[in-house]
């Protein structure tokens, strides 16, 4: 359980901590996560056994696993780094292109000399990929209105909102 925590999540995870990420996508990633657990301490249906108790046999085995060596959640794990990604570009150097796309809030769809109107493509989800610091920093501080994430958290000491923000992300998951 420690290899795959420390070879298959930071691969899994890398950089989605800035694409759009619905609530359904998280709960895809904790699936994910636990069928891939269930295949390492070892999936075998004994001869003549129901599937149901199959399952809380596995089941079981990975809670065993998982008492020897926690491994956090993919989604919870995924609110953390996006927590981290958003701490790195509002401290991290002003010469971070992506510090400044934030910052300014670049659209790269508007284009005034284009005849066309800009649209998001069919299937992709509705959000973007800032979209939960957004709501979080609207819910923790209202009275800063409709000012962008980037301004509000400029002056707030980020260490202390990680676990309020994991919580207000992942809700019950955590």
């Amino acid at each position: 359980m420690h290899y795959f925590d420390v070879s298959v999540t930071p691969a899994m995870l890398f950089s989605l901590s800035c694409l759009p990420m619905t609530q359904s996508h998280l709960a895809a990633l904790d699936i994910l996560q636990r069928k891939m657990m269930r295949r390492i301490v070892g999936w075998r249906s004994l001869p003549g056994e129901d599937w149901r108790d199959t399952m809380l046999r596995m089941n079981h085995r990975l809670q065993t696993a998982q008492v020897q060596y926690y491994c956090e959640p993919w989604s919870i794990r995924f609110a953390r780094n996006q927590w981290r990604y958003v701490k790195h570009l509002i401290h991290g150097p002003i010469s971070l292109w992506a510090r400044t796309l934030c910052k300014y809030n670049w659209n790269p769809h508007f284009d005034p000399t284009s005849n066309h109107e800009p649209f998001r493509a069919p299937g992709h989800p509705r959000t973007r990929w800032d979209d939960h610091i957004h709501d979080f920093c609207r819910a923790q501080w209202p009275h800063y209105g409709v000012r962008h994430w980037f301004d509000i958290l400029v002056d707030v000491y980020m260490n202390d909102f990680e676990d309020e923000f994991v919580v207000f992300m992942c809700g019950e998951r955590s």
